[in-house]
């Protein structure tokens, strides 16, 4: 293929063969033909370099294999050594797009050079059926657009949802967080352009048996990064500027860490195991150091006293 694709499509895999394939299929069906489809092998074990053959055909498909096994956030990274497309779209290996996908997205980029990202409605499948349907449709101010990621919650989700540019990821890369990896980056193409919303469905997202199912330590390293997010946000550490705002984002920091103390103090009783004791600690400091822990003690040691009441 001689000549420069306008998007391209990026899927870091790793044992995850049966499911990629139907993955590929997905992109091979689009509508919209002018992509490239790379797939970056995180060294599976399993069948993916064989079954990932039978597409090898199709000029349009590309495929990298790592020697080693690397952090997944290494391998969404490696995936950017190779593309060519000025769109950049992500997709994980156990989702789908639907067949207009591409299509609408680049429409939306190329109708409006002034947005780095572009998201649509999506559908959960696999242990549990459910419809997201995007509320922010057409197109918003970037900044204003994480400010309201923070009021509620990363509702762009994951990075099979989105369309970037490519420019955006120049100096931008996937950090090795645990659980906001694709909200900090979200973060960081908002402050360089504004947001554009699809309200249709374009993308089906597999929930996978026990994927919502977080134990202890898990939910606490979940809250402390959530919380080290909300403070860049509010600290610059993202370098954007949210004149007369800070206010607002102050309180939003206050709800972050008030929401780590209340699940710190509920679980006390499970410390006895030491990685619980560590995330423990981390989270101690951040309430410590957000001054929300008196209160919150507070009002747990209310609730049960009057739970011991009744």
């Amino acid at each position: 293929m001689n000549t420069v694709p306008r998007v391209s499509v990026l899927i870091p895999s790793y044992n995850q063969s049966k499911l990629l394939k139907e993955a590929i299929e997905s992109v091979l069906s689009q509508t919209f033909s002018d992509f490239e489809l790379i797939i970056n092998d995180n060294a599976s074990t399993d069948d993916t370099q064989t079954m990932v053959q039978q597409f090898l055909h199709d000029a349009r498909v590309r495929y990298f294999r790592n020697e080693v096994t690397i952090p997944m956030h290494e391998n969404w990274n490696k995936c950017l050594e190779h593309p060519r497309a000025s769109y950049i779209k992500y997709l994980c290996s156990d989702d789908k797009l639907r067949p207009r996908a591409l299509e609408l997205m680049v429409a939306a980029m190329d109708e409006n050079p002034d947005v780095a990202i572009v998201s649509s409605g999506r559908q959960y499948f696999g242990e549990k059926d459910r419809l997201f349907i995007l509320d922010w449709k057409g197109k918003y101010d970037g900044k204003e657009t994480i400010l309201n990621t923070l009021r509620i919650s990363n509702w762009m989700a994951s990075p099979s949802t989105v369309m970037c540019r490519k420019e955006n990821f120049e100096h931008n890369k996937f950090r090795g967080y645990k659980w906001v990896t694709d909200w900090d980056m979200w973060i960081r193409h908002l402050g360089l352009g504004h947001y554009y919303g699809i309200p249709e469905v374009l993308m089906d997202e597999r929930v996978h048996s026990g994927s919502a199912t977080r134990n202890f330590s898990m939910n606490m390293i979940k809250l402390s990064e959530e919380y080290e997010l909300f403070r860049n946000v509010r600290d610059n550490g993202y370098s954007i500027q949210f004149p007369g705002r800070e206010e607002e984002l102050e309180q939003l920091v206050k709800r972050k860490a008030l929401e780590c103390s209340r699940y710190m103090y509920s679980r006390v009783p499970r410390l006895k195991k030491k990685k619980n004791r560590i995330a423990f600690l981390k989270m101690l400091a951040i309430v410590r150091k957000e001054k929300v822990l008196v209160k919150s003690l507070q009002v747990q040691v209310e609730k049960r006293l009057l739970g011991k009441q009744v």
